[in-house]
């Protein structure tokens, strides 16, 4: 087993983590806020994976350049292209921690082989986004608030404001 980077890997299924392709526009910031809030080992790579229609005419990627976007067609095509990623980088194998955003039992598989090569897995989801499965493999569970219309509400004013500026 290689050794390991005290470092963070940061995976984010916008999708799944804001309730849906039609909710990545208006939610996407109050995420990009909970998933910084998180303390971990220093942060090392940001992946994040999402459907063509989610990112269609969405100021989602200038906001977030740090990212390396992966984009995945059909069902499941996001998860399939960030499992793809994850499984074939030698980042995530030798860094200490991922941070999986998304509660989709599609990571099930993937969860169980990190955390036995000696990744720190945590999966950072909203109840009603959350597959029994997942939550039940993962050593580490963040469980960030459902949304409601205030905070919607704020976020989407903030960015609005901010790109008339």
């Amino acid at each position: 087993m290689a050794p390991k980077y005290h470092r963070t890997v940061k995976c984010i299924d916008i999708e799944n983590i804001v309730g849906g392709s039609e909710f990545v526009s208006n939610r996407y910031a109050a995420v990009k806020d909970q998933i910084w809030e998180f303390n971990s080992p220093t942060p090392h790579m940001l992946y994040l994976a999402s459907g063509p229609s989610a990112i269609k005419n969405n100021p989602l990627l200038w906001d977030w350049s740090e990212a390396r976007w992966f984009e995945g067609r059909g069902i499941d095509g996001a998860e399939i292209a960030l499992c793809d990623r994850i499984l074939s980088d030698p980042i995530v194998r030798n860094s200490s921690h991922l941070l999986l955003c998304s509660g989709d039992h599609y990571f099930c598989d993937i969860v169980d082989q990190l955390q036995f090569e000696g990744i720190d897995v945590t999966v950072m989801s909203r109840e009603s986004a959350l597959s029994h499965d997942l939550a039940r493999r993962v050593h580490h569970l963040i469980m960030v608030p459902e949304f409601g219309a205030d905070e919607v509400d704020r976020y989407y004013d903030a960015w609005n404001t901010r790109r008339v500026n």
